[in-house]
């Protein structure tokens, strides 16, 4: 029994011994905690310290069944700790002493307190997904701020060599600036059943414009002062980042007045522009508005020119032909030459009347009205001679420019214009 236990001491004595050589062969050290050195005696940063840096130099964890794969390493290098997996130091992810993390880059931008590069070509440097089928309206990616002026989102432009600019920007008070143009896909290949607009005018009109309060931004306003008097007006004084002149010229621009469309009342004449944000809100996609407008001035245009053209006739009749018929007037009852009149009124919602002066010697005669392709539309038999006027009813006829014309024997006497108005 007695041998037995100097055996064992001995065997623990030459146990210790081997170790012993052999951690200070390896630059293994193991400290009275139990602590593990690597690469030198310090264990007084953690249960395994690494005493020396690079990429080769840290804890790699490799694949025992391909050697040739890039190993999964944690090292440190100079004033970075770095998680890698290949043994460039772009393609890692870092933090610098003073906590600042970055992935994809090298570089030490003291800008961000978190930086995300990418460097192949069309591929995002940073990507939020959120899959939850039955949850909507939740965030997939979500920023927030204390000050509503301050930016959720901003998107920055920053060329090599050049100065950054900021180009994008989402306020807290949920204001969206941006520097170039807002652009909407409109591309032909992902429509279908592409019709025109039609009588746009007539849905405009079922529009109201209106002016509003924003009580979102007045509520925003009224929490900002609430928590503004809070504060230590002394230290805030003191504070240079604090500008309480412009936070206050901020403010007022809150209490400016909106204009815009109530949804509730688009969504009776528009329902396809209408939008459910939540459960209880519904918002408008106002850039569909431009077709409808763009559809509604052409029409409106076409009115205008319609008036025009009534003007330009109505003066032309002024100035020329009725200073004629009114020469020839006296001269009617002597006169044998049929005569065609300009209607009256002109122009015309629902009716006109039509004058004329028929020659006695006239065995045929008709008095026809054409649209401007040439069709003729009516066709009035005229039996009495000498003065005489016609009736015309507008009936289902569409708002534009007619022609009428005097048919005595077969011949055109005269053809004139009448506009036809809503």
């Amino acid at each position: 029994m007695k041998n037995n236990m100097k055996t064992s001491k001995i065997s623990i004595l030459f146990l210790y011994f081997f170790i012993g050589v052999a951690c200070v062969h390896a630059q293994l050290n193991i400290d009275v905690n139990g602590k593990v050195g690597i690469g030198g005696s310090k264990t007084n940063n953690g249960w395994l310290h690494i005493n020396k840096d690079g990429s080769k130099n840290g804890l790699s964890i490799g694949d025992s069944l391909n050697y040739a794969s890039y190993p999964f390493r944690f090292f440190r290098k100079g004033a970075v700790g770095y998680i890698a997996r290949y043994d460039t130091l772009y393609n890692n992810l870092r933090m610098n002493y003073n906590g600042q993390i970055a992935t994809g880059t090298t570089g030490n931008h003291n800008a961000f307190g978190c930086q995300i590069s990418a460097y192949s070509v069309n591929s995002p440097a940073f990507g939020a997904w959120y899959r939850n089928v039955g949850n909507n309206f939740a965030d997939g990616l979500k920023s927030s701020v204390e000050e509503p002026s301050n930016c959720t989102f901003a998107g920055w432009y920053t060329p090599v060599g050049g100065t950054a600019q900021k180009n994008f920007m989402v306020t807290g008070a949920g204001n969206v600036y941006y520097m170039g143009e807002l652009i909407f896909m409109s591309d032909s290949t992902v429509k279908s059943d592409i019709k025109i607009i039609e009588k746009p005018l007539s849905i405009i009109k079922k529009l109201n414009g209106v002016s509003y309060n924003n009580d979102y931004r007045a509520n925003i306003k009224k929490i900002y002062q609430k928590n503004l008097s809070k504060m230590d007006k002394t230290t805030l004084d003191k504070d240079s980042t604090y500008d309480n002149t412009f936070s206050d010229k901020l403010m007022n621009e809150y209490d400016k007045r909106n204009m815009g469309l109530i949804a509730q009342e688009v969504e009776k004449v528009l329902p396809d522009i209408v939008y459910n944000i939540d459960a209880n809100k519904k918002g408008i996609a106002y850039n569909q508005l431009i077709a409808l407008l763009i559809e509604g001035i052409k029409e409106q245009q076409k009115e205008i020119d319609t008036l025009n053209e009534t003007v330009s006739l109505i003066q032309g009749i002024s100035k020329a032909e009725s200073s004629k018929m009114t020469a020839s007037l006296p001269n009617i009852a002597n006169s044998d030459a049929s005569v065609l009149y300009q209607n009256t009124p002109n122009p015309f919602t629902t009716q006109t009347q039509i004058s004329y002066f028929l020659s006695t010697t006239a065995t045929d005669a008709q008095l026809c009205i054409y649209n401007l392709n040439g069709q003729q539309l009516r066709s009035f038999k005229l039996t009495e001679r000498g003065a005489g006027t016609v009736t015309f009813q507008a009936n289902d006829l569409q708002a534009g420019i007619y022609l009428y014309s005097l048919l005595v024997d077969g011949k055109e006497i005269a053809c004139k214009k009448m506009i036809l108005t809503e």
